[in-house]
């Protein structure tokens, strides 16, 4: 099982990448949505996990993006942001779960990889 991790801050990615190794997933990272796309088209993954806010674009330009490509994977959206209504915003344009980047622990990560294991 692929899982994509997309975000800017290098240590969370890392560390979602490290947990999903744990659990025998093989990772993918990228920092930003156009690399993203890339991987998507190349070789797509089972699930995604990608922050909201990330340089020029956001997870929402992703999930419109995958919407019109029609491809149907799994977006897992964190944010730190203290935004109240990007939660609504994201789940309304596709995502699957949003968690506040502060709360989304190991445990949680566990839970969201196991959850989409085919």
């Amino acid at each position: 099982m692929r899982v994509l991790v997309i975000d800017d801050d290098i240590v969370y990615r890392n560390g979602i990448s490290i947990a999903a190794k744990n659990r025998k997933w093989q990772p993918v990272a990228c920092k930003d949505i156009e690399t993203a796309k890339q991987i998507i088209q190349s070789e797509p993954p089972d699930l995604i996990i990608s922050d909201c806010l990330l340089y020029d674009e956001t997870v929402i330009d992703l999930l419109h993006w995958m919407k019109m490509q029609n491809i149907a994977i799994p977006v897992i959206a964190v944010s730190a942001s203290d935004d109240e209504s990007l939660p609504d915003k994201v789940i309304k344009c596709g995502a699957r779960n949003f968690y506040d980047k502060l709360d989304f622990n190991l445990s949680k990560i566990y839970e969201e990889l196991e959850k989409w294991k085919v």
